[in-house]
């Protein structure tokens, strides 16, 4: 968590990890969704003085990503357990479910990657399925985690 000086918010607080924002509210342990001012003492302890309370966070610096499960891929039928998989169809749908219990499930965010297709990584996204089309024949490997 990066915050520095203080801050007035309206809908809880704002947390920057370098890369992305991330809105923290009373579903993330803050007393209230009303920040009036954060600060960080000399010990890196966060506190957050809402309308009602102040709340302590004091953060990790280990990051945990949320583990990423697939649960079913959808091609000329639907495959639910783990192994190769052939087709006669040039599309694929896989579908995937991050799996924490810290991170609330609509916080987290995804990146995947179709080995023998993709390029990159794609930009890292909410969405819980990825659909591609007009694949080619071959071999394929589906990688994904959470970001």
């Amino acid at each position: 968590m990066d915050i520095s000086g203080s801050a007035r918010m309206g809908a809880g607080s704002v947390d920057y990890d370098g890369h992305h924002f991330h809105g923290l509210t009373t579903w993330d342990g803050l007393a209230h969704d009303v920040v009036r001012q954060a600060i960080q003492d000399k010990n890196g302890v966060f506190w957050f003085a809402t309308s009602n309370c102040v709340t302590r966070y004091i953060p990790t610096h280990r990051k945990v990503k949320p583990r990423v499960r697939l649960t079913q891929v959808i091609a000329d039928d639907v495959y639910c357990t783990p192994g190769p998989i052939e087709s006669t169809v040039n599309h694929v749908t896989f579908e995937y479910k991050g799996l924490s219990f810290k991170t609330q499930f609509e916080r987290i965010r995804y990146i995947y990657k179709l080995d023998g297709w993709d390029k990159e990584w794609s930009p890292a996204a909410r969405e819980e399925r990825v659909r591609y089309e007009g694949l080619l024949p071959g071999a394929y490997l589906c990688s994904g985690e959470s970001d």
